[in-house]
């Protein structure tokens, strides 16, 4: 690890061990996020990808759960949820999506992120309370 760090470095890529990197609050998020995209070139969709990776594999290294309910609002950290919702249901967990808003107001980004799962066999039913489950699959 040290040997990525160093040759990171070398490249001017700055780097941090976990531990030493501070929380942040919401509002100090809103603004990290548009300076990863702007200074970095991160696309927002990258960002999404990565936080519901490591949410999914959070959830299955503390938990191990057979099956989990996710909740999802219309921006970015609903897609995110939406990205841990597949990641769990790919490694066999039973999965069960629910929207805390219409999934049709949702942002382009969690759109596509819903999209995803809704190719992979994923169903909801928009009359109903918002729900997409593994176990239509």
């Amino acid at each position: 690890m040290d040997e990525r760090r160093n040759a990171s470095r070398a490249r001017g890529i700055p780097t941090a061990r976990m531990s030493s990197i501070p929380t942040v609050t919401a509002e100090q998020m809103r603004e990290v996020d548009p300076l990863a995209v702007e200074r970095f070139g991160l696309l927002l969709i990258q960002m999404m990808e990565n936080a519901g990776i490591r949410l999914a594999e959070l959830v299955l290294r503390k938990f191990q759960p057979g099956k989990v309910a996710v909740l999802c609002g219309r921006g970015g950290n609903g897609g995110g949820g939406l990205v841990a919702a597949r990641h769990l249901a790919n490694r066999g967990v039973r999965v069960g999506v629910t929207f805390g808003a219409d999934p049709d107001r949702l942002g382009n980004v969690p759109k596509h992120q819903l999209s995803i799962l809704e190719r992979m066999g994923y169903r909801w039913e928009p009359n109903r309370p918002s729900r997409i489950s593994s176990s239509t699959r």
